[in-house]
């Protein structure tokens, strides 16, 4: 529960962290064994928001890269060759049909338990669409993105013969 604001607020409240190569930033301690309140807990999420200068939306993804490229001013797009993004559709999160029923009958709980995601969640909306204003990304850089992204480029299996 409160999963944005536990990874926002994570390493700043942690105790003591380490990261080694096969490190699971998932298994930080203030992810998995946290008792704060859902107050302090959207407090330090907010405010590592504030400093971060790039928010990825995983509903937003050809946003999200563009936003990127341009914060950043890479003189290449982000395109991996290799793939047509479905493995990573546009849609990352959201309901899910055979969810939908589970998620009817444990509104009450679900609400009760992500309080600070809740509060979080507008605020990172405006933020993102900030960014992306800023970034002055129009729907034609969005509709040429996609249009890259929709096929694969380069076909692994051929790039493997052409190395041997």
């Amino acid at each position: 529960a409160n999963g944005f604001c536990r990874r926002l607020a994570a390493l700043p409240l942690s105790n003591t962290f380490s990261f080694h190569r096969n490190s699971n930033i998932e298994q930080v301690d203030i992810l998995t064994n946290s008792n704060l309140s859902d107050y302090d807990l959207f407090d330090a999420a907010f405010q590592n928001l504030n400093r971060l200068n790039v928010l990825i939306n995983s509903s937003h993804l050809h946003a999200s890269l563009l936003s990127i490229e341009k914060i950043y001013n890479l003189d290449s797009p982000l395109i991996n060759p290799f793939s047509d993004l479905r493995h990573n559709p546009i849609t990352l999160v959201g309901v899910k049909r055979n969810d939908k029923f589970v998620i009817d009958h444990c509104k009450e709980i679900l609400h009760k338990h992500s309080k600070a995601d809740l509060r979080l969640y507008p605020i990172m909306n405006k933020k993102f669409a900030d960014q992306i204003n800023k970034c002055n990304i129009s729907q034609e850089d969005l509709h040429v993105r996609y249009l890259i992204h929709k096929q694969q480029l380069l076909l692994k299996q051929s790039l493997r013969d052409y190395l041997l």
